[in-house]
């Protein structure tokens, strides 16, 4: 939350240093949120919180922090009598990531589109920790993690739209590539773990984000 403070605060002491009163009128701030839970298929389940800023300037440039939980959930089930079908317990394996997300946008104007729609480009970063536990008494395959702690960083682009004038949607889709250093406890077949710190794992991957947003410059 500091991060994204003095962010802000920088940003803004940009701004009024290098513009005029005049080119302040051309300045938008934005606030952006979600709350999303829902389910992709049985038993896999998706939860995600941000709050977060967007400053905009002459309608084509800005930029965006934004303060992110993302959660999956992947729940199995454990039969209490073997047959039995109906008497059964659900536990779960949480795979988390905490992250701050900074954004750099350009606005292309189409005069042949309507504000109520607005594409973009970005060049995008994101830096945070990600947590893998499970619930006591989920089953467990070999080789499965049971505990994973890292640290990540990521760099990425994408395009996207803002569609709304004071309240609305913010969505993109690009790819990002994430530099990892992680510590894990990997299930063995005899009821231990073997754990291991100090592992780097870089790849590339898709990446997908949405917010909701209201504009406080637009009456």
């Amino acid at each position: 939350m500091k991060s994204i403070l003095y962010v802000l605060l920088f940003l803004q002491s940009f701004f009024a240093q290098s513009q005029n009163e005049e080119s302040d009128k051309n300045m938008e701030y934005f606030l952006r949120a979600k709350v999303l839970g829902f389910v992709i298929i049985e038993d896999i389940w998706v939860r995600s919180f941000s709050i977060g800023t967007e400053i905009r300037y002459n309608k084509r440039y800005s930029l965006v922090a934004d303060l992110v939980h993302f959660r999956w959930k992947y729940e199995k089930e454990v039969y209490t009598t073997p047959g039995n079908y109906e008497d059964y317990t659900e536990f779960a394996l949480y795979d988390s990531r905490n992250y701050i997300a900074l954004e750099f946008r350009y606005y292309p104007q189409f005069n042949k589109l309507s504000n109520f729609y607005q594409p973009y480009l970005n060049i995008y970063s994101k830096f945070g920790a990600r947590f893998i536990h499970v619930q006591d008494n989920y089953p467990l395959d070999k080789n499965e993690i049971y505990r994973l702690n890292s640290d990540f960083y990521d760099v990425g682009a994408s395009l996207g739209m803002q569609i709304g004038k004071k309240i609305g949607l913010d969505f993109n889709i690009g790819a990002l590539h994430r530099w990892e250093i992680k510590s894990e406890d990997i299930y063995q077949e005899d009821g231990s773990t073997n754990y291991t710190t100090g592992i780097t794992a870089n790849r590339w991957s898709p990446n997908i984000r949405v917010n909701f947003f209201y504009n406080l410059s637009v009456n």
